[in-house]
Formats: C-alpha cells, sequence, structure tokens
C-alpha cells in the first residue's frame, strides 16, 4: 500500500486536530481561526493546546548518523516486511489522537534476553525519507506492534540531533497534534527536512525511534550500532507494604550485579516486586559493598544509556559500570529475598534499610510496637543537614486535616516539623505538605510528621498526648 503523501498527511492533521480540539478549521492556520497545522507548506501554527503539552522547542543541531554506523545512506522505500502501511483512505479512528503514548513493555515471551524495554503498540505515525537525498521526510501510517524502539546517546532531553541520513536509518515515532503526553513521556517539536515540522514521542526527554534494520518484531539488531540504545523504563516502582509502609522494589527483568571468583560481573535476572535497600555505610553517590557484602546484597545495575532524573542518580562503581542510586543512595537486592515482596534484609546490622525517598524507617519498640523513626536525610527548616534526631520517634498531631499543619509558634517548638528539602517528592503514601513560604513537611498517609522536644534519644516515646499520637506503618 501506498504511504501517506505530504499533502495527505497535512490535510490528515488538520483534521485530528480540529476534531481534538473542537475548533473550526479555516484561516490558514495562522493567525486565522484554525488553530492547527496550516495547509501551507512549511507553516508552524500550532493550537495553544496542543503547544502546551510540547517540550520547548529548539532547533535540532544538524547530524549525522554514528561514522561508524555500518549503513547505506540510501533511504529504506518501504516499511519492515512485517510491519504494514495504512493508505491515507485509512479510517479517522485508527489515528484518533493518543491519551496514553503508543508504546509498551516488551512481552518477556517475545525476547528475555534484552531485560526490560519499550516497544510500538499497534499503527503508528513513523517519519520516512520521500527523496534519495534524505532531504524531506513524511510520516507513514505503520503497524509496528512489538517493534522495538530506541534512544540516540547525541541527543540531548528534549532535542533530536537525528537528521538526514541519520534519520532515514533510524525513523521516528511521531505523534498527532492531538496526542497528549504526561511524565515521563513528552512531546518535542522536530525537524523533517524541508517538509517541515512534526511532532515525536520522547521518554523522560529522549527522542524515541525505530531501527530500520529490524525487520521483525522482537527483532533488536540497532543495539549493535555505536551511540544507540535499546529505550528502557526505570527499573523501580513504588511498593505498598503493611508493615514497614511504602518502599521501592524493582520492576520486571533488571540486571544485577555480583561477584563471580572474585570478580564483579552483571546479568540479566527477573525481579519484579523484589525489595531495594540502602545500605548506611555508602556515602551520597558511592558504594562501599563489595566483595562478601555483594554477594549478599547484590547492586542493581544501569544499562548503558540510562537516563536518571532527580530522585533518582547513577553511580560509578569501582568495576566502571553504573548502579542505580535514590537520594544518592545506590540500591541493593537482598539475597535472603527468595519472592517477591519479602523484606527480609530490613534492619540487618541496622545498616540496611528498605529504599524510599522520605527520611523514615520502621522500628520494632520493645513496649510502643512498631512505629515510624527519622532515617536518613534528616534535615532543619533552612534545608541543612541535622543528625541530631536519627533514628527518633515521630508523631502526629489530631488537629492536623490531610496535608494541612496547624502547628506553629509555640506548638512547632515543643513539636518540630520533620521538614523535607524543597525539591521532595511524593512517594506513595509518604506525601509533601507546604509549611509556608520557605518550608516544606513530610506527612504519612496524609498527616504531617514531628518530632517530640522532649525526647532525648532514640527509642523515646514520651511525646504521647491527648491530641498527639506515635505515628505508625
Amino acid at each position: 500500500m501506498n504511504p501517506l503523501t505530504r499533502t495527505s498527511y497535512r490535510a490528515l492533521l488538520i483534521a485530528l486536530s480540529c476534531t481534538a480540539l473542537l475548533s473550526a478549521c479555516g484561516g490558514g492556520g495562522g493567525s486565522g481561526g484554525g488553530g492547527g497545522y496550516s495547509s501551507t507548506p512549511g507553516s508552524t501554527a500550532y493550537s495553544s493546546v496542543v503547544a502546551s503539552s510540547i517540550a520547548p522547542s529548539s532547533t535540532p543541531a544538524s547530524s549525522v548518523a554514528p561514522s561508524s554506523t555500518p549503513l547505506s545512506s540510501e533511504p529504506a522505500s518501504s516499511a519492515p516486511a512485517s510491519s504494514s502501511v495504512v493508505s491515507s483512505s485509512a479510517s479517522s479512528s485508527s489515528v484518533a489522537p493518543a491519551l496514553v503514548p503508543p508504546v509498551v513493555l516488551i512481552d518477556s515471551q517475545l525476547n528475555s534476553a534484552d531485560g526490560d524495554y519499550f516497544v510500538a503498540s499497534g499503527e503508528v505515525l513513523v517519519g520516512m525519507p520521500e527523496d534519495s537525498g534524505n532531504t524531506s521526510f513524511v510520516a507513514q501510517l505503520q503497524n509496528r506492534t512489538g517493534f522495538s524502539l530506541y534512544t540516540f546517546a547525541n541527543d540531548t532531553a528534549g532535542v533530536s540531533n537525528c537528521s538526514g541520513t541519520c534519520l532515514a536509518n533510524w525513523p521516528p515515532l511521531l505523534a498527532n497534534p492531538g496526542d497528549q503526553a504526561s511524565a515521563p513521556y513528552s512531546i518535542i517539536e522536530r525537524s523533517m527536512g524541508t517538509a517541515g515540522p512534526a511532532l515525536q514521542w520522547a521518554y523522560q526527554g529522549q527522542p524515541l525511534y525505530f531501527f530500520i534494520g529490524d525487520t521483525n518484531a522482537g527483532e533488536t539488531t540497532g543495539k549493535a550500532i555505536p551511540n544507540w540504545l535499546l529505550a528502557r523504563p526505570m527499573p523501580t516502582r513504588i511498593v505498598a507494604n503493611a508493615t514497614l509502609g511504602s518502599h521501592l522494589a524493582a520492576a520486571g527483568s533488571v540486571k544485577l550485579a555480583v561477584p563471580v571468583d572474585g570478580v564483579e560481573q552483571t546479568s540479566t535476572a527477573e525481579r519484579n516486586g523484589f525489595t531495594l535497600y540502602t545500605f548506611d555505610n555508602d556515602t551520597a553517590g558511592v558504594s562501599n559493598c563489595s566483595g562478601t557484602c555483594l554477594t549478599n546484597w547484590p547492586a542493581l545495575m544501569a544499562h548503558a544509556g540510562a537516563v536518571a532524573t532527580a530522585p533518582y542518580s547513577l553511580v560509578q562503581r569501582a568495576s566502571g559500570e553504573m548502579q542505580w542510586a535514590l537520594n544518592g543512595m545506590p540500591l541493593y537486592f537482598f539475597a535472603g529475598d527468595t519472592q517477591a515482596g519479602q523484606t527480609n534484609g530490613e534492619a540487618i546490622g541496622n545498616n540496611w534499610f528498605v529504599a524510599r525517598t522520605p527520611p523514615v524507617a520502621v522500628n520494632n519498640h520493645p513496649t510502643k510496637n512498631r512505629l515510624l523513626v527519622a532515617h536518613g536525610n534528616i534535615i532543619t527548616a533552612a534545608g541543612a543537614a541535622d543528625n541530631s534526631r536519627l533514628d527518633f520517634t515521630l508523631y502526629t498531631f489530631d488537629d492536623d486535616t490531610p496535608g494541612v499543619t496547624t502547628c506553629f509558634g509555640a506548638c512547632l517548638a515543643a513539636w518540630p516539623a520533620l521538614y523535607a528539602p524543597a525539591d521532595a517528592q511524593a512517594f506513595g503514601d509518604f506525601t509533601v505538605i507546604t509549611r509556608d513560604e520557605t518550608s516544606k513537611q513530610w506527612a504519612y498517609k496524609g498527616l504531617p510528621l514531628y518530632f517530640f522536644v522532649g525526647d532525648n534519644a532514640p527509642g523515646d516515646v514520651t511525646g504521647e498526648y491527648t491530641d498527639w499520637t506515635i505515628a505508625r506503618p
């Protein structure tokens, strides 16, 4: 079947914009009332609604495919063998604006050798060359179900640096003007050569592409090309736990590091739902766990090209490979956890704790049973580190309401808040509330968390009063 022509694609985009935005078409789309793409070639006018969902645009730098890429400069003239190109006569429902990206995680039965990565789902818009010189590209509607998606190491957040021959070999996953993106996905504006701009899907700011050498679903031949990487999800998720509160666990198949005959080696293993831990003897950005320690606490490693966004980061191990970290603290599994959901590593040696963003741990008190204590990155109202209340009991105030503190002045002097940094993010049952213009506070299940000035050491629980309650998981 013939690919969509540039003219029919522009007409399709106009129709989609009108359908999605319920606005009238006409006036050329510039200063008139159209609001979608203009029917005039080269126009960059967008509806304000569409523009608001697009990452800040910039002119992509001129680029070519990596010099080491052993590919012909000739563009592919047709879609991969197992994909089908849908003509312009396709029903409009097949290209309706998307509320979710046309991206799914790989089916492990299709390819289990590469760990978790993204593939396309269903009929999608793909940018393909329309001339032999790779100067102009046009969108084709193709069935790319199961086809691998890649990111380019030379791209920067929100900007594609792949054009010309590079783009012919790595067709972009395009978006419709009416598509809507939400974090961690976004929609960026990109160049299509002389054909004018288009929209492209991105994950964590990194534009998504196919590889022309993948001719069947499940193939990952593009991973062998320098600077090109399989698009991968974050390997973690937040889980609820009745006894420990919300904490971090692995998501899907992940990369591990353990010592083999004294040499640190990595492998891929299924660890979906397995608990992740941090080690108090580590420091921010540095792992101090190796040898026998690493045998008992395998490290959660990052695949090549992984992109971290706060509060996550990547730290380099002595082996030179990168390990995932939360708030700067490297992440590990516990060898004693043999099933998803187990937390057998919690509090071992009083150095290992389930990983979570808020500075909170669970303590088994000899008389008060399980309760929440402060543990981790404790700060003052001004944001300075404060270890003076490490492992001190936490409380909630009955007069507070979910998300709102009523404790100020003399109350706050007696019941100091568990402050949160300015960039703190909610984490499962743990949320962040704004106290005033200068400070934020951690809350658990909506209720702000406090210390009691009368507690002088870890384990003290002298703060129970009529309106004050020990915080419990």
